[in-house]
Order: structure tokens, then C-alpha cells, then sequence
């Protein structure tokens, strides 16, 4: 979810790093996909039209972003308990809203039947998206069927070196494995100039981009809504440039015309950005308290720079020898095939506050130079805890990496998130005996994927999902277990269930009213009497819920309840890559839906673990040039330099396609323009040449003209289930309906040809 109103407020301050194209080249692109997750699961009435609704989705992306080297499929995985609360709140609201909702009518918000028929299936749920849950291994083999079929054939990345699935069983969040991925990417030869594109609906990935400082042209795409707060022209995706906005930033620090600032100055900046923009809270700390705005407190930043802190930053950072403890000998890196590649490009750095300008900045934040006082015992603690976390945020972000998994700031220690308590607290480190401020590090591996189920779902959902395969970690669902119980009883309370309901409808209520401009005094204080009975009730059942957990003792009993069965879910998972890799054997993946054919794949190589493999870039990067001899025979992507004019920030990169003679030898295996199929090719034929996954030009007779769609299943009587690229809706059409898009209609928009006769059935 990250910041709250983070991307408006980018939005509204530096426009000139946002603009709206309904096409975009890059090298590299990388999808988060949780977001699409959520939205196809909303959508579906089977697990069948949950996968026709996401390859179409992905398909249709990949038609406006266009890779031309590698693509990366980011699903969450297990990560840092840190906000293991947030996720089990947000998954109380979802288990709500299924109880509510009769999912088994094909109603679910007037939206779920419209993907995989009128047959619904009652277990699909958002819930069901949480790593450790079969549904998500299931994913990722479908990810990776996804993959193949696209780089095969008339595929959508058919003309990409390599395409890897980080599925909900490979280690952190999907904004984090991005980071890691890209700078893997940059790690290699030749890569310095290579274009960076990151398709995400999360606004930390802002930052994360950010962060880092290796990869230089970062570009984030989304289909966010505009400023007005208005859905997008299907087709179109918003596009943010990385470059522009630490321009803009240095230009604000300086006041001095925008050009391209000194690497280092400009990352120290984009860190110091990032931590201002923290203190608005995430996912993971909460809001910093203070007299000020999120606006303002970047106003008083720049302020203070330029007028005491002219060449200091409030992130300093030190070199380190190696690598961190998570991919030294006894971490968890080695063990799941990562060997800290992205190291090469980005090396390992400690990050600190700079205590006096610190100081200053929190002064003014809490509103003046009257602060005084000191702070100790709980108070001082939540301070020291608030500041490391915030470090171990920055670090996080730096490379991708989380250094210590289980680092928890408890909601009991939120109020000394305070820039007043922060002043005050700051004097205490100036002593030499003081211990100096530091993030959290550690070696220890995140929890299991099943863990991570068990400790955000909602003990119903939990039991639901998991005990049909795993049936001896039942136990720990119930009210009565050693360290889940109290957790338990909350959600399992029908006293709770019912008063958080009349919350709820008081709640809106109170809305109502205020709406009409009428008095709201009563409601308002039977809320508060609400408000407070629940507090009793949760206090009654224990009190405490998932943060105060020690969940690391929560792994190691899942450990023990399940070492001596099978449970796929038990085990950490790779990350899978398929390369173009012409000595390979054949590669075949089963469909993960009906309709769909099983994808039999020739030159395709099948790798687990950490890829690209930096140190032996030169072989791999040799590899690749001949097993793509074919691809380039027939398609050469070539890219302008970039250009920086005098009255524009942004630097707009064109990059252009050419053609090769070649070109002409394709065409000859397609029908005519406007021609529904070839009158002399058997109708048997054309059904076996299309496949799931293929994007075509279908005809339009309302229009009389072919139209640009996908092809998303294969009905048993010859005809095809298509998805329309012009605005998501479907179709059935019969096979002289169909026919490939030409080299030349690949490259430029034609004008509909003429329709010729159509052949008759």
C-alpha cells in the first residue's frame, strides 16, 4: 500500500516527472503483480477465469510496455514481520467482506462471474493471495506456463533473451526483488546505458527506485488515476522518470538551473528525499507526530540545507568490506541460490544519521527552539526504535535486501514516533558512552512461506486454506494455543465480530449526518461507547495481537509440526528463468487452466536460482547472442542517445524499431489484409496455428475492420475465446475470423484495410 497520499502529493509538486504515453520501450522491465493479483481475483468466478484474466492483463500490458532484453515477474513473498500486523488487519477486513458478500452467487461487488463462467467457485478469495497458501504454488508453475507460451511463437515476448518468475515461495516483498533484479541487470557489461521500466500500483516503489543509485534511467508505469481522480484511457499508463524528479530536487536545494548535479552529492539527496518522505509512514512505522505537513517538512529540509547544512545530508554512509550477514556463510541468501550479485553494481553500505543536522530538522518539526527535557526508560525506547527503523527502512530499499526479517516496531511504541520526544532524545547520543544508532542486522532467514500464512491470515482463513494439506498445524488455530491463542480468540469472538459491526454502522452513521450538515452528538457518542466495549472485549480475550508475537518461535514450531510429512509449502523456492538457449531440450509446462494447450517450448533453458549470474556474464552474455541469432534476423531494436534540451527537464529517450528485408518472407505466411483467412488453406489447418496467448488481428464485423486482441482460450468445437485490446471485453470467434498480425503491422499503426470477401462456414 506504502505511503499514504504519497503519489498525489509527488504528483502535484513535480509534474514534469509524470506523463501519460500509451506506449513505452525499455530493456528491462519489471512487474509487481500483486496488484493485478487482487484485481483478477476480484473478478473471477473460477480459478480458470482467474488465469485467463491475469494473461490478458499481462498481455495487454506488455503491448504498451515493450521489453527488449529481459523481463522479471515479482510475486510477494514471505518478508519482514514488521508489518505482519498491517497485513492481518487488511485480511480481517477481506475474511469480512467474504463472510458479507456471498461469493457462491457470482455477485462478489457486482464484479466476480464475469471471468471463468456462471459456474462460481464459493473458496476463491483475496485471502487465498498470501504466500504460503497452495494457491500460490500453484501461481507460480502458472507464471512460469505464462512465460513460455509468450516466448514462443507469435508471443507477446517473443523477442526477449530471458523471462524470470520470483514466485510467493522466493524470499521478500515484489517491490524489494525488483530492486535486487534491476541492480543484477546493471551488474553486467555493457549495461550502464540500459533502460529500466517497473510496472507497479505501490507507492514505496517511488522510493525504492530512488534509493539505489546504479541504475540510472528508471521508469515507473502505472495505470493510477489522474490528478482529477479519473480512471485512464484504456490503453494509456502513466509514466514516472526517476531522472527528472532527482533533478528537480537538486534544482530545489540549489535553486540553480537543472542540470545533471555530481553523482554523489545527487544520491545522498535521493536519500535524504527518502527519508523525508517517510516520516509521512508506511506500511511499517507510523507517522512521525510533529507540527508540521509532509509538504512543509521538506520545505524546512531545503531550508536548513541551504542555509546551515550547505554540504551535509542526513543520511551518511559508510563503505563495508563483503558482503551483508544474509549472504555470508550460515545466511539464508546461500541456501535459496543467491550470491549477492546485485553487490557488484551497488556495494554494501552502512547508512547513519547525521545526529546535528538531525536535530535541527526535528526541532523545527516539533514546532521550535522551546524544546526541552530529556527522555528515558519506554520513551526513550521508542524513540531509538522509531530512528533504527527508519535506517533499516533505507537499507532495506538500498538493495533490495531486508537485514534483519524480524525487526518489529510494536503498536504500543508508536506514540514516540514524535519529533518533539525525537529533540528531546537526541542530546543522550552525544555521550561517548552512548550506544550509537543502528539498524537491526541479521543472518537469520525470513519465516517459511506456510509460517507467513499462519501469522497473517486470519486464524479462519488460515485453517481453510491450509490444513486440508497440512492437517497438523491445526492446533494452532485454536484459543487455546501458547502463543497464537490470544490472536485466536480475537478473531474468532462473535461478541467482537458483532460489536465491530455496530462500530462499522455507526461509523457510517456519523458520516451521514455530517454529510447533511446535521448534528451528530449522539451517534458520535454511541460510537465511543462502542469504541470502548470492543477494547474491553479484546482485553478480556488477552489483549495482544500478531506484533507482540514472537513469531520466529511460530516458524520453528511449524518446523517441528510438519518435519516428518511433505509440505511443499515448508520449503523456500527459487527464482525460475527461462533463457533463450538453442542447444536446450524441448521444454513442456501444463496449462494452469482449461482451454489452455500445454506449452511445448524448443530453445528454451530452464534455470533456478539467482540469474544473471555476474561473475560469468561473459559466457552467459555469449549465450545469449547466439541463441537469439533468430530473433535478431528478424527484428533489430536500436536505441537514440538521449537528449537534454535547455527549456526541458525531462530527457525523452525515442527509441524506434526498424525492419529488416527479412520482413517480407514473414508476410508470406499470413492471409491478405482484410482477408479472413486463406480461401485455399484448409479451415483444420488455421485452428492448430493459433494458440493461447497469440495476439492477432480479429475481424470486427460491426465495423468492418480487423482489430488488434488475444487470444485467451480454445473451445472444444475449433472456435476461440478472444480478449478485445482496445477495451478488455471478449469474445467467441471461429478460426477464418483470425489471422496474425504482419511484420510491418507489428511495427506501424495501418489504417483497417478494406474488408474483402469473408470465407464461409
Amino acid at each position: 500500500m506504502g505511503i499514504p497520499k504519497y503519489h498525489k502529493w509527488l504528483t502535484e509538486r513535480y509534474p514534469d516527472a509524470f506523463t501519460e504515453a500509451s506506449h513505452e520501450n525499455a530493456d528491462h522491465v519489471y512487474v509487481d503483480i500483486n496488484t493485478l493479483l487482487h484485481d483478477c481475483m476480484r473478478y473471477a468466478a473460477s480459478e480458470d477465469g482467474f488465469y485467463q484474466h491475469l494473461f490478458a492483463k499481462l498481455d495487454s500490458l506488455f503491448r504498451i510496455v515493450v521489453p527488449s532484453k529481459t523481463v522479471f515477474l515479482a510475486v510477494d513473498g514471505p518478508a519482514s514481520c514488521a508489518k505482519c500486523l498491517t497485513q492481518r488487519q487488511r485480511r480481517r477486513a477481506h475474511a469480512q467482506k467474504d463472510s458479507k458478500n456471498s461469493k457462491g452467487s457470482g455477485k462478489g461487488k457486482g464484479k466476480r462471474g464475469k471471468w471463468g463462467g456462471s459456474d462460481v467457485a464459493p473458496q476463491l478469495s483475496n485471502n487465498m493471495l498470501t504466500p504460503g497458501v497452495p494457491f500460490m504454488t500453484k501461481l507460480a508453475d502458472g507464471l512460469e506456463y505464462y512465460a513460455a507460451s509468450r516466448m514462443t511463437g507469435n508471443g507477446c515476448l517473443a523477442w526477449c533473451q530471458a523471462v524470470t518468475v520470483s514466485g510467493a515461495q522466493a524470499i521478500g516483498e515484489g517491490e524489494h526483488k525488483i530492486v535486487s533484479q534491476m541492480l543484477r541487470n546493471a551488474a553486467c557489461d555493457h549495461a550502464s546505458t540500459e533502460s529500466h521500466v517497473i510496472s507497479s500500483g505501490d507507492a514505496d516503489i517511488f522510493l525504492l527506485s530512488l534509493v539505489q543509485s546504479a541504475c540510472r534511467r528508471v521508469r515507473v508505469v502505472s495505470d493510477r488515476p489522474d490528478a482529477a481522480g479519473q480512471k485512464r484511457r484504456r490503453g494509456t499508463l502513466q509514466i514516472w522518470n526517476a531522472e527528472v524528479l532527482a533533478r528537480y530536487i537538486q534544482a530545489e536545494l540549489t535553486r540553480a538551473p537543472k542540470k545533471s548535479p555530481v553523482p554523489e552529492a545527487e544520491a545522498t539527496l535521493r536519500r535524504d528525499f527518502a527519508l523525508v518522505s517517510l516520516l509521512a509512514g508506511n506500511d511499517y512505522l507510523p507517522e512521525l507526530k510533529c507540527s508540521l505537513s509532509s509538504k512543509q517538512l521538506w520545505e524546512q529540509y531545503l531550508s536548513l540545507r541551504r542555509k546551515q547544512f550547505p554540504s551535509a545530508s542526513l543520511i551518511q554512509s559508510s563503505l563495508r568490506d563483503g558482503l551483508p550477514l544474509s549472504h555470508q556463510e550460515g545466511g539464508w541468501a546461500l541456501s535459496v541460490g543467491e550470491a549477492g550479485a546485485a553487490f557488484s553494481a551497488e556495494p554494501y553500505e552502512h547508512f547513519s544519521f547525521n545526529l546535528q543536522l538531525l536535530s535541527k530538522f526535528m526541532t523545527v518539526a516539533a514546532g521550535g527552539p522551546g524544546v526541552q527535557g530529556s527522555v528515558s526508560g519506554r520513551a526513550a525506547e521508542g524513540v531509538r526504535k522509531y530512528l533504527e527503523g527508519l535506517l533499516w527502512i533505507l537499507e532495506m530499499y538500498h538493495h533490495g535486501y531486508c537485514g534483519d526479517f524480524y525487526f518489529v516496531l510494536e503498536k504500543s511504541l508508536h506514540s514516540f514516533a514524535s519529533a518533539r520526544l525525537i529533540a528531546q532524545f537526541l542530546p543522550s547520543l552525544q555521550s561517548k558512552a552512548a550506544e550509537p544508532l543502528a539498524p537491526p542486522r541479521s543472518e537469520q532467514q525470513p519465516m517459511r512461506p506456510i509460517s507467513c500464512a499462519i501469522c497473517i491470515l486470519p486464524a479462519q482463513n488460515a485453517e481453510q486454506f491450509l490444513c486440508a494439506g497440512a492437517p497438523m498445524l491445526r492446533p494452532m488455530f485454536q484459543v487455546d494455543h501458547a502463543l497464537l491463542g490470544p490472536v485466536n480468540a480475537i478473531e474468532r469472538s462473535e461478541e467482537l465480530r458483532d460489536c465491530k459491526q455496530r462500530v462499522t454502522s455507526l461509523q457510517q452513521e456519523m458520516m451521514s449526518l455530517r454529510a447533511q450538515g446535521l448534528d451528530d452528538k449522539s451517534v458520535k457518542a454511541q460510537l465511543t461507547a462502542a469504541q470502548q466495549q470492543m477494547e474491553r472485549i479484546k482485553s478480556r480475550s488477552g489483549g495482544s495481537d500478531i506484533d507482540v508475537v514472537p513469531l520466529w518461535q511460530v516458524d520453528d514450531e511449524v518446523a517441528e509440526r510438519c518435519s516428518s510429512h511433505s509440505v511443499p509449502e515448508l520449503e523456500f523456492r527459487p527464482d525460475v528463468t527461462l533463457l533463450r538457449d538453442a542447444s536446450s531440450e524441448a521444454l513442456s509446462l501444463q496449462a494452469p487452466a482449461r482451454g489452455m494447450r500445454p506449452a511445448h517450448c524448443k530453445g528454451l533453458a530452464y534455470i533456478t536460482g539467482e540469474w544473471p549470474q555476474v561473475t560469468a556474464w561473459d559466457e552467459t552474455d555469449e549465450a545469449l547472442d547466439e541463441a537469439s541469432a533468430e530473433a535478431d534476423e528478424a527484428l533489430l531494436w536500436t536505441e537514440e542517445a538521449e537528449a537534454e534540451t535547455a527549456e526541458a527537464v525531462d530527457a525523452e529517450v525515442d527509441e524506434t524499431c526498424e525492419a529488416y528485408e527479412t520482413y517480407e518472407a514473414l508476410d508470406e505466411d499470413v492471409a491478405e489484409p482484410g482477408e479472413p483467412g486463406d480461401p485455399n488453406e484448409p479451415l483444420a489447418s488455421l485452428e492448430e496455428s493459433f494458440q493461447v496467448g497469440d495476439a492477432v488481428q480479429a475481424y470486427w464485423p460491426d465495423d468492418d475492420e480487423y482489430l488488434p486482441a488475444t487470444i485467451t482460450l480454445l473451445h472444444g468445437d475449433g472456435s476461440f475465446q478472444i480478449v478485445w485490446d482496445v477495451d478488455g471485453s471478449q469474445s467467441d470467434v471461429k478460426a477464418d475470423y483470425l489471422k496474425f498480425l504482419s511484420a510491418s503491422e507489428e511495427l506501424v499503426d495501418l489504417e483497417p484495410p478494406a474488408k474483402r470477401a469473408r470465407l464461409s462456414t
